[in-house]
């Protein structure tokens, strides 16, 4: 492969870089019956987010910080709901 081909190739090739966030969510419950109510028992679920910044630009850096906040303020949404 020429130079010229080779760095066609390189300009073609796109760093993609991602951020890997895994967490837990704990709840509880109980079935409830028309004759009463089950047993509370918990569940966790595992949730593993892979976000991919909108990066225009190689050189342009994502704080971990601002992308656990955006996730942080979602799921307070869900927090205490019954």
């Amino acid at each position: 492969m020429t130079y010229l081909g080779l760095r066609k190739v390189k300009q073609m090739i796109k760093k993609i870089s991602q951020y890997k966030l895994r967490t837990f969510i704990n709840a509880s419950h109980a079935i409830r019956w028309a004759d009463g109510q089950g047993t509370i028992h918990p569940h966790t679920w595992e949730v593993v987010l892979n976000i991919i910044p909108p990066v225009t630009s190689t050189s342009e850096v994502v704080k971990f910080e601002d992308i656990e906040l955006l996730v942080q303020n979602y799921l307070q949404k869900l927090r205490g709901k019954r």
